[in-house]
């Protein structure tokens, strides 16, 4: 049991009583020592960080090494592509086929607006930039796409070069909302 030992401030002050210290230390002067934390606060906050990332990174990765081979050509013959319209943007914006291939394009809207995908050489995309059409009737490589709904279009795609497909909806095409098709020859066996 440790002994109680009275102190005082000031002449005029009461006295206090604190518990003494052991008789085989000497008092301390001064406040006690803050004690340090087993593992600093910057080693702990990054160790959070890393643990926070690493599976956020790891998850990607995996995506990244899984995911679709979209570089290589589609067809040659009959192919689908689904196109998600979402942001006012394309989820695709490079396709590759080969000559001939004919491509039934899925095309999917998430936005709350109305879009459209239009494919075709460049004096088409110029016609549907000046023009206001509201709604395309279903004709080859044209299609307008309501709130939530999915339209269908087929293209043909018969030489080598780049096609473009977009959206004319004013302000969609300047917004970016394009992509390009590829279009490369069929490779021929070696002889």
């Amino acid at each position: 049991m440790s002994a109680l030992t009275a102190t005082t401030d000031a002449p005029a002050a009461s006295s206090v009583a604190t518990p003494a210290p052991p008789s085989s230390e000497a008092p301390a002067s001064g406040p006690a020592p803050r004690r340090r934390p087993a593992v600093p606060t910057h080693v702990a906050l990054l160790l959070v960080v890393l643990a926070t990332l690493c599976p956020i990174v790891a998850g990607y990765s995996y995506a990244a090494a899984h995911a679709e081979d979209t570089t290589a050509p589609l067809g040659p013959g009959v192919v689908t592509v689904k196109l998600d319209m979402r942001y006012s943007r394309f989820d695709k914006d490079a396709i590759t086929v080969y000559v001939g291939t004919l491509v039934r394009f899925e095309v999917t809207n998430r936005d709350p607006i109305r879009h459209e995908l239009m494919v075709g050489d460049k004096a088409m995309h110029d016609a549907h930039e000046k023009g206001h059409d509201k709604f395309h009737p279903p004709v080859p490589g044209e299609v307008s796409v309501d709130t939530g709904r999915t339209g269908l279009t087929t293209y043909r795609f018969d030489a080598p070069g780049s096609v473009l497909f977009a959206c004319h909806l004013q302000g969609h095409f300047a917004y970016g909302m394009t992509g390009t098709v590829t279009v490369v020859p069929v490779p021929t066996a070696a002889t």
